[in-house]
Formats: C-alpha cells, structure tokens, sequence
C-alpha cells in the first residue's frame, strides 16, 4: 500500500505482500524519478542509486526495513522488480 504500482503498469508477478514484479512501456529514468519524487515524503529515506548502464538499482530504508528496486531496460519496455525486507 505504500509503495504504489507504477501507474498504467502491467503486474507480471506478485511475493505476497513482499514485492511485486512489473513491466510499463515508460523508460527506466521515468520510474525512477517517478519513485523517488513519491517516496520522498514518506517514511522511506533513498540510501542507494546505483546505475549500472542497462540496470539501476535504488535501495531505501525505513528502520529495520529496506526497500530494493531493481529497475531494468527490456527492449522497448521497462521491467520493475520490488522488493521489502
């Protein structure tokens, strides 16, 4: 519930509340801006981006909580993978 779906994403794979795998036709620069504006003002602090060319990886933090977005080009769409731990 904290952590929306990506708007007009498609969900390809759902780990119980824990995470949640999608794909949307919006480049991988778009969703992580799109996160990082909305997770901003919440209880999550951005305490990780790293950009591997093809792959980027954000990783934040609420207490004893992380959160990894793995955030990946696929040819013309863009796969996302949540994680909270």
């Amino acid at each position: 519930e904290e952590v929306p779906l990506y708007p007009g994403a498609t969900q390809v794979q759902s780990m119980g509340g824990l995470g949640v795998t999608f794909m949307t036709t919006d480049t991988p620069e778009q969703v992580a801006k799109f996160y990082t504006e909305r997770l901003k003002d919440t209880r999550w602090q951005l305490t990780g981006n790293n950009n591997l060319g093809r792959v980027t990886i954000l990783t934040w933090s609420a207490g004893q909580d992380t959160l990894k977005m793995t955030v990946q080009a696929q040819g013309d769409q863009t796969m996302v993978m949540i994680v909270i731990s």
